[in-house]
């Protein structure tokens, strides 16, 4: 079977490492992606957030995946 992919978007003021417990809990059954979004001061909206989040999955050739985010 092939494994899931769960990307973990993090918040505004924090970077992708308020992630990292959640992470390995979640690693040995799924792979985890780890957008660091924390330097990124060009994406002004969340639609330009998804665009990019959406060119991370392509690049990485991922068709499906669970997003779970916080303070979007």
């Amino acid at each position: 079977s092939t494994t899931k992919t769960i990307v973990l978007i993090h918040g505004h003021g924090v970077d992708a490492g308020i992630w990292t417990t959640l992470q390995q809990a979640l690693s040995p059954d799924f792979s985890i992606i780890l957008p660091d979004y924390s330097a990124l001061s060009s994406h002004e909206t969340i639609e330009a957030y998804a665009e990019d989040v959406y060119g991370l999955l392509q690049t990485a050739q991922i068709d499906k995946a669970v997003l779970v985010g916080h303070s979007m």
